[in-house]
């Protein structure tokens, strides 16, 4: 019996023994997990970072080309009204210089004195939407054709003529 005891005690200790190696084990394992997690953390934190600062180095990088557009944009359109002024005065000049030569029993009406205002954006957008095709447009509301209702088919003028020359004689014709 005393084989069994040593046999039983032996097993145990060794059981003991594993037991003790599994839960080391075990921490070991949690304690390499927990620093994956904390490591795979801090990097997607730092890419989070990046893309945030890469995305706003982009955005004021675009800012910047689209104020640099906007200003070339503002100098086009004052150059474009100051070659409209120059080209309204010598409509004016030549206008005068016409009047000038006309003799006085001519018709003058008077001259605007400013050109036209430039079209309301509004307008604009209008003007520019015609211009554009059905692509360039985009999706439209579909629309249902309209019908009408059935017409009665009209007699000809030569069918008119002759059902009226048959009730009272010759139409157009003269009689001498």
């Amino acid at each position: 019996m005393e084989l069994v005891w040593r046999v039983f005690v032996n097993v145990g200790a060794e059981a003991d023994g594993l037991k003790a190696e599994a839960e080391n084990l075990i921490a070991k394992a949690r304690s390499e997990a927990e620093d994956i997690l904390v490591r795979s953390r801090l990097e997607g934190e730092n890419s989070l970072a990046h893309s945030r600062a890469k995305g706003e180095e982009h955005r004021q990088q675009l800012e910047g080309e689209l104020g640099a557009l906007r200003d070339q944009a503002e100098t086009r359109m004052r150059e474009l009204q100051a070659d409209t002024e120059a080209v309204w005065k010598d409509r004016h000049q030549l206008l005068d210089d016409i009047r000038g030569r006309a003799s006085p029993s001519w018709p003058t009406r008077p001259l605007p004195a400013s050109p036209p205002s430039p079209p309301s954006p509004r307008k604009s957008f209008w003007r520019a939407r015609r211009s554009m095709t059905s692509s360039e447009r985009g999706p439209s509301r579909v629309r249902r054709p309209r019908t009408m209702p059935a017409a009665e088919p009209r007699p000809s003028d030569r069918e008119q003529a002759h059902s009226v020359e048959q009730e009272s004689g010759p139409v157009g014709r003269f009689v001498f």
